[in-house]
């Protein structure tokens, strides 16, 4: 708002409003009631909207009652930084539709940014807040009478422009419902540029047709125009059906898949389950040594679902690759009992399951070292020490992640960003199946295993102190496995003199030519070993490529191999990290 007082400069001092030379007085509040926004603030219980641009936050705290906008039992409402709502689906795109296949308002659209504090919002049953609600809705002369219940409040407060901050916006959207009809209030206070034309709203798919609406309003004077007669107001019935459409919840899906790391569990709908009234049972494909359930497995039940699951290792389950994803796929059987077993077969459903795992790798291994010493300055109090181990070619840095048998392969385990002060020490690295079952040693009293003798090397320095390295040639550790766990034991030692060292802290064929001096009390006494720890990687799936029939026929004869000079496939180490779950439904077999 902008008022010139008219004064004339030359005559300031000797000219009046008020009868007295050189005095003025002037009123500054000059606002109409009905204009002012619904209250708002943290006070109020608003809550903010997350910090950035092409942002959205969405709640759920309404009343399924609440019809957005002629239909209830809405899931969500979401706010964008960029100026407009949308229900169901959050959306950050900077330009809102309003023939989009997403319900939406717009109230005013422009490419803003949210500063985590100056776009709020709440939802709201007082009755002192509702009664102002009504009277701005009152306002419209197509409504007789109105008493809302519920109200939805969202205010941008000085929202600026994303590329200039002095450009701003502020405005306030309420949304207000009785249960039956929702209307909606517009408040604009300060609009700085003008937005996209593109203020209304739209719902598809509402009362059997598609709603949209274009308010059509003069973008360039919201703060100046009004439908009800105050300036900068606005009020619309959203609600476009002759009654609120409530939508059916769909059926419960019969299958829920969930993936793990290094198996899956597959939970079948009780309910639809039980539709058939007939004895029924859940296995796996082929012939396995897995156990079925059935509504008598009562360790299985939860939530609502029987729960039949494996590790990836087991109950036939095949893998494969696809891109950067290792898939592992198996089909279950659901087979309800005849109802006149003489007469007639068992009915079955198969239901195809996929679990992928991402082999991109990152980090491979973590430790966590709580440090003892409380006189070591370098050293003291807590400390978080990371180790990371990668598996790459040795004339690579690059990580891989699948090879075959004879590849050579370097095995790096590193201590990033550690100080001085402190060393490591592996003492132990070997492989064990994914249930931990078996040990294959790698890495044995700090030096290489004579199970590997022949085809592994340390390749760091014995005087290294935060890095450790040996390559070996690719092979399969377990014939009868195709998972595996690499699990080293390592020390954190304070990296002291070596004659100080013991033998524990010192790396494989480190020698020193000093003089090893004798200790008195006090340094016997002081720990060298910060901390002893066994850490583990994540499961390591060896994967088949494809062979012709002639080799698979040959590897089925000559059964497991065990050494490096077998036909098999490589592991890889790797922390396998879940990305996804796909369920392919309902083939009648």
């Amino acid at each position: 708002m902008t008022e010139n007082f008219d004064l004339n400069r030359s005559r300031l001092t000797t000219s009046s409003n008020v009868g007295s030379p050189g005095k003025f007085i002037f009123l500054l509040t000059n606002c109409n009631l009905e204009k002012a926004s619904i209250p708002f603030g943290p006070q109020f219980g608003d809550q903010f909207v997350q910090a950035g641009d092409d942002v959205a936050t969405c709640f759920s705290s309404f009343s399924k009652e609440f019809p957005l906008f002629s239909t209830a039992n809405r899931s969500k409402l979401c706010i964008s930084s960029n100026g407009y709502i949308t229900v169901d689906q959050p959306k950050t795109s900077a330009k809102a539709s309003l023939t989009s296949s997403y319900p939406v308002l717009v109230p005013f659209n422009y490419d803003m940014r949210s500063l985590g504090n100056n776009i709020l919002y709440r939802t709201t049953k007082d009755q002192n807040i509702l009664n102002l609600v009504d009277r701005d809705i009152s306002l419209l002369k197509s409504v007789s009478s109105f008493k809302s219940k519920e109200a939805i409040v969202v205010t941008y407060n000085n929202v600026p422009y994303y590329e200039i901050r002095n450009i701003l916006f502020r405005y306030q959207v309420v949304i207000a419902t009785d249960y039956k009809n929702t209307y909606t209030i517009f408040n604009y206070d300060r609009i700085d540029r003008s937005g996209y034309h593109n203020i209304g709203f739209s719902e598809p798919s509402a009362c059997n047709k598609s709603i949209n609406v274009r308010f059509n309003l003069t973008k360039s004077n919201l703060t100046t125009n009004s439908n009800v007669d105050v300036p900068g107001k606005f009020v619309f019935l959203l609600t476009k059906c002759n009654k609120v459409v409530v939508p059916t919840p769909p059926p419960e899906d019969m299958l829920k898949l969930e993936c793990h790391s290094n198996g899956f569990e597959a939970g079948f709908s009780l309910k639809q389950l039980s539709v058939k009234t007939v004895p029924y049972s859940i296995r796996f494909s082929g012939n396995n040594n897995c156990s079925s359930v059935n509504k008598t497995s009562v360790g299985r039940i939860r939530n609502g679902r029987l729960w039949i699951g494996s590790n990836y290792t087991e109950c036939v389950i095949k893998s494969s690759e696809e891109n950067d994803n290792i898939v592992f796929v198996q089909k279950l059987i659901l087979e309800y009992k005849a109802k006149r077993p003489v007469h007639s077969s068992p009915i079955s459903f198969g239901y195809k399951v996929k679990c992928y795992l991402k082999r991109k790798v990152k980090e491979k291994m973590n430790l966590e070292v709580e440090d003892e010493i409380q006189n070591y300055p370098s050293i003291n109090g807590t400390s978080n020490f990371q180790l990371e181990l990668k598996m790459t070619r040795p004339d690579s840095d690059k990580e891989q992640q699948m090879v075959t048998i004879g590849d050579r392969l370097r095995f790096t385990l590193n201590l990033p960003n550690a100080p001085k002060d402190v060393k490591t020490s592996p003492q132990n690295c070997y492989a064990t199946r994914i249930d931990g079952s078996g040990r294959y040693d790698l890495i044995s009293n700090r030096c290489v295993s004579p199970n590997v003798k022949e085809t592994t090397v340390i390749t760091s320095l014995a005087t290294s102190l935060n890095q450790f390295s040996w390559e070996l040639s690719a092979f399969r550790y377990f014939g009868d496995s195709n998972t595996v766990v690499i699990v080293c034991e390592v020390l954190v030692c304070k990296n002291d003199a070596f004659w100080r060292l013991s033998e524990e802290c010192k790396r494989c064929g480190q020698t020193s030519n000093r003089r090893k001096r004798r200790l008195n009390d006090e340094e016997e006494n002081q720990a060298v070993v910060l901390q002893k720890r066994t850490v583990s990687s994540e499961p390591i799936y060896i994967i088949e490529k494809p062979q012709r029939q002639e080799q698979k026929a040959r590897q089925k004869d000559n059964g497991a191999i065990l050494k490096p000079t077998g036909i098999a496939i490589i592991a890889i180490l790797a922390t396998i990290v879940l990305v996804m779950g796909a369920v392919l439904i309902k083939k009648r077999l």
